[in-house]
């Protein structure tokens, strides 16, 4: 095995000075606040762009609700809704531009399952369904565009086995 040598350059005040003026967006660490200042809140993704954060936050006002939300340095912080009254909806993902956020709710038309969601400004919050009437689904990922959403779901048709699904607009719930 050959032998390989490793070497780590100090980083000098200089080199500091011209990393921030060739970035002088950057802020360093920046606080998200909850709606109510200091509750829970959890951060799951940022689009590529770098505009836009997803995550999850306990709903100030009913202590056993969970909101997921979309935030940008301009406009603070949005809960994005729920399914039919459910208690539970975190985003997992955006799109590069911040125009799709998927993640996974709780609906309440459901008797509280799990469904994979899509969002949408225009739209809102939109269920993805579930694999041939299964018992749940959820959404972790989306394309760049956010035309294509991915996940795993209970598919009804194998006794409820948890498989991988792919949907595309405007189609439905598929296996990987």
């Amino acid at each position: 095995m050959k032998d390989l040598k490793y070497q780590a350059w100090p980083v000098s005040p200089a080199l500091t000075a011209r990393l921030l003026a060739a970035e002088p967006e950057f802020v360093g660490l920046e606080r998200i606040a909850g709606l109510a200042g200091d509750g829970y809140l959890r951060v799951a993704a940022v689009s590529a762009d770098g505009l836009h954060v997803v995550g999850m936050l306990a709903d100030p006002t009913d202590a056993l609700s969970m909101r997921a939300f979309l935030w940008t340095r301009a406009s603070g912080l949005q809960q994005l809704g729920g399914l039919n009254g459910g208690r539970y909806c975190s985003a997992e993902a955006i799109s590069a531009y911040g125009r799709v956020v998927v993640g996974t709710a709780e609906d309440g038309d459901a008797e509280g399952a799990d469904r994979a969601f899509r969002w949408t400004r225009q739209g809102g919050v939109f269920s993805l369904g579930t694999l041939n009437y299964g018992r749940y689904s959820q959404a972790y990922a989306c394309s760049a565009d956010g035309l294509v959403v991915v996940g795993d779901a209970a598919d009804g048709a194998a006794g409820h086995a948890c498989r991988g699904f792919y949907w595309a607009l405007p189609t439905r719930l598929r296996t990987s």
